[in-house]
């Protein structure tokens, strides 16, 4: 047993010795620097990549919501445009003729020209198609594409419930 643990620890010793030669080496220590390098190589490649990951992520939320800000203009002027060129000259008118016939009413009662009192009533009788506004767009773009909470998503819904009412009030 004795000889076995010299022979074990000779044989130790010269490992050993061969190790740290190996270790010592030319080879070894180039091939520890390429391990590192590579390693550290690795690791600020994985960072950039994270990083630019980040900005593509911020640059689409980005894109995102300025379509969705084009969709919540686009509804806004075809709203404002309905107002302006068809609603408003007909509440003028109405207003116009409720005044004359509000007119001839005194009229009337204070006993002027009951014979030639007449009013005229002209019907205008014109019909338009309800705006066709991009809700469904705006809908998709702000609850699937934009990272946004509470009041945002209230006005997305008071939006889409004032183009409905128009469509009805349209469709009536």
């Amino acid at each position: 047993m004795a000889e076995w643990q010299q022979l074990v620890q000779g044989w130790g010793c010269v490992a050993l010795e061969y190790l740290g030669k190996f270790l010592n080496s030319d080879f070894t220590i180039g091939l520890m620097g390429a391990l590192a390098g590579s390693y550290a190589g690795a690791t600020a490649a994985q960072k950039v990549i994270e990083r630019n990951k980040g900005r593509e992520e911020l640059l689409k939320e980005l894109r995102t919501t300025n379509a969705a800000i084009m969709a919540s203009a686009t509804i806004c002027n075809t709203i404002l445009g309905t107002k302006s060129q068809i609603t408003k000259p007909l509440y003028e008118k109405f207003v116009q003729d409720r005044a004359a016939f509000q007119t001839m009413l005194a009229q009337s009662r204070m006993g002027q020209n009951l014979g030639a009192i007449q009013f005229h009533f002209a019907a205008d009788l014109q019909s338009f198609a309800a705006p066709i506004v991009p809700t469904e767009t705006l809908k998709r773009l702000v609850f699937d594409g934009i990272s946004a909470y509470g009041r945002i998503l209230g006005l997305v819904s008071m939006v889409e419930n004032a183009a409905a009412g128009l469509a009805i009030a349209v469709a009536k």
